[in-house]
């Protein structure tokens, strides 16, 4: 019978205490490939997720503009609502009244722009924010929806000029 040993991600297959390379070989394409249908999976949940939670987002915005509109609620009702959420739902972050008023503001800035608002479900909450901040331009947005950003300008928004010189350089 054949013993499998696991050690520091090496594999390891004995047969009466004889290292066979071809099981050694085959053992460890199998492996390989549960590894990558475990990330496959991983990648496929965790893009699942975010687009919930950014249509979760969306629809908070939603209700609370529509009620604020229905009953001429003021400021002071998202601040009552984020006080009550976080009553409900100890333990859950997200629901303050700053990340209340971004839910509100996404709403309001996609509510007439569907294949924007389409975009932004494939993007984090977090970058959404970023574009939703930083950019005002409709076609600055859906580059930034649907393009990574240049390796020099990761982690921050390049101003509207920096864009208008990478998009030029992209057409000639």
């Amino acid at each position: 019978m054949r013993d499998f040993v696991f050690l520091n991600s090496r594999t390891v297959v004995r047969e009466k205490n004889v290292l066979y390379m071809s099981e050694l070989i085959r053992y460890k394409e199998f492996f390989n490939e549960v590894v990558e249908t475990i990330n496959k999976a991983r990648y496929k949940t965790f893009k699942s997720l975010n687009k919930f939670h950014i249509q979760q987002n969306y629809e908070i915005g939603e209700i609370i503009v529509r009620n604020q509109e229905k009953y001429a609620w003021g400021k002071s009702i998202v601040d009552t609502l984020s006080k009550d959420i976080n009553k409900i739902i100890a333990g859950i972050k997200g629901y303050s009244p700053q990340n209340l008023w971004r839910m509100r503001q996404f709403y309001l800035e996609y509510k007439d722009k569907p294949e924007l608002l389409e975009l932004s479900y494939k993007i984090p909450w977090g970058q959404n924010l970023v574009i939703l901040h930083k950019i005002k331009d409709d076609n600055e947005k859906q580059y930034y929806l649907t393009n990574k950003l240049p390796e020099k300008l990761k982690g921050k928004i390049p101003t509207s000029e920096e864009l208008k010189q990478m998009l030029t350089m992209a057409i000639s």
